[in-house]
């Protein structure tokens, strides 16, 4: 069994997967021949399989219209993980090999109760434009355990935000614990960003804060939403 899948999703994104695959497609066949990748198509316009990589990719689709549904694509990618440790980023988010590199060295030697975030360069939030140091989608999470102490919540899917934010607070109320991963920056932020859907945090704003008053229940009732495993192109 690989020790890590990689797993990204988009919307509207195929060409950004490419460039992103191609990134991954450079790395050392010693660290490429380690890896999974999972690619979850959020619903785009258009549905198009992606070219054949030296790399173990599987792709799926979303074929239920949710705006804001990055936390339903998520979980389809963990539940399609068959390794122990899966990292889940944001298309715009690209590992740098030596980030890669680091956690193949150093898995066997992780908490399986302990969500690793990453030091990211050239990463802006999207609301205020503020620099941030750590991106807060970008984690490396231990399966197993992922499955069980509860996944992303897809009571936030159909608007924007907290999804992110309420997936470390219902965490650690399991128990869990978050470190940040080593000492070098092993991400690169890219600049992509989603353009058509609105960035109003007014309606998911109240549901955490409900949720965290209530003492951030497990999230339940996952993949809402059909979808289907998608072909290479031949």
């Amino acid at each position: 069994m690989k020790p890590l899948t990689l797993i990204t999703h988009h919307y509207n994104g195929h060409d950004r997967v490419i460039t992103l695959l191609d990134h991954i497609a450079s790395f050392a066949e010693e660290i490429r021949s380690k890896l999974s990748i999972i690619v979850v198509d959020d619903y785009s316009d258009e549905s198009q399989a992606l070219p054949k990589y030296d790399l173990e990719i599987t792709q799926y689709r979303v074929l239920t219209d949710i705006p804001w549904n990055q936390c339903g694509a998520r979980n389809l990618g963990v539940f399609m993980c068959q390794t122990p440790w899966a990292l889940l980023f944001d298309v715009d988010q690209h590992p740098r090999e030596k980030g890669i590199k680091y956690i193949l060295h150093h898995y066997e030697q992780l908490e399986p109760d302990t969500m690793y975030s990453f030091r990211v360069a050239n990463y802006f939030d999207a609301n205020d434009n503020q620099a941030l140091e750590v991106h807060p989608n970008t984690l490396l999470v231990p399966v197993t355990n992922f499955k069980e102490f509860g996944m992303y919540d897809e009571d936030f899917a159909g608007n924007y935000g907290y999804e992110d934010l309420y997936l470390p607070v219902m965490w650690e109320m399991r128990g869990g614990k978050r470190i940040v991963l080593g000492k070098d920056i092993y991400f690169d932020d890219v600049g992509y960003k989603t353009s058509s859907l609105t960035r109003n945090i007014e309606v998911n704003k109240p549901i955490a804060h409900t949720k965290i008053l209530n003492g951030s229940p497990k999230p339940k009732n996952f993949l809402r939403f059909d979808w289907v495993r998608v072909n290479h192109r031949e």
